[in-house]
């Protein structure tokens, strides 16, 4: 008995942009596991390091940084990356569910935990070449707008996930990942900056 192959990973991202439902629909139709989710949300890990990277040589991230500075600079991001931003992630997902579920989601809480981490691979390269993008074009407000876009980007793909899932409405979704975010930036501008 022989087997289809399933397209390789890079693949899946990309054609993911053709139909996001569909996309969401075949990573849970495929048997998502434990380790597979954790490779997914790893990988997003290291585009997001490979993003750091990127703005400490284009941009101002580690002015005035020489030799082992700057190695111990990349390897906390690496650290950052791979092992904290996961372990966020699994909380992040935690909470999603949770959340989700007293608003009557139908999704469990391994789908939640997909949900989030592929919106996260699959949102991950288009994020990084927005943060290129933004290091590159001249005016700050222009580059200021690109850079803000990968975070709206990110919050419209894991809302169409998280309402796949769950069975519920998109706009609901992302109506409350946007207040989320707009009360978390609003407490942000009050603390008082440390200089």
């Amino acid at each position: 008995m022989t087997t289809a192959s399933q397209p390789g990973l890079p693949w899946r991202v990309l054609s993911a942009w053709g139909d996001l439902r569909a996309s969401m629909r075949s990573l849970i139709a495929s048997g998502v596991t434990e380790a597979r989710l954790l490779v997914i949300a790893m990988l997003s890990g290291l585009i997001w390091f490979l993003q750091e990277v990127m703005l400490y040589r284009l941009g101002e991230a580690g002015q005035g940084l020489v030799g082992d500075e700057v190695s111990a600079y990349f390897a906390a991001q690496f650290m950052a990356a791979i092992f904290f931003r996961t372990l966020m992630l699994y909380g992040v997902a935690g909470l999603f569910g949770l959340v989700l579920r007293k608003l009557g989601g139908q999704g469990s809480w391994v789908d939640t935990r997909a949900a989030l981490f592929w919106a996260f691979l699959v949102t991950a390269p288009v994020r990084l070449a927005l943060t290129l993008l933004s290091t590159t074009i001249p005016g700050e407000q222009l580059s200021l707008i690109v850079a803000q876009t990968g975070p709206v980007l990110l919050a419209v793909v894991l809302s169409i996930f998280l309402a796949e899932v769950n069975k519920m409405k998109t706009w609901s979704i992302f109506a409350g990942i946007a207040g989320i975010s707009l009360v978390a930036i609003g407490l942000t501008a009050l603390i008082p900056q440390v200089s």
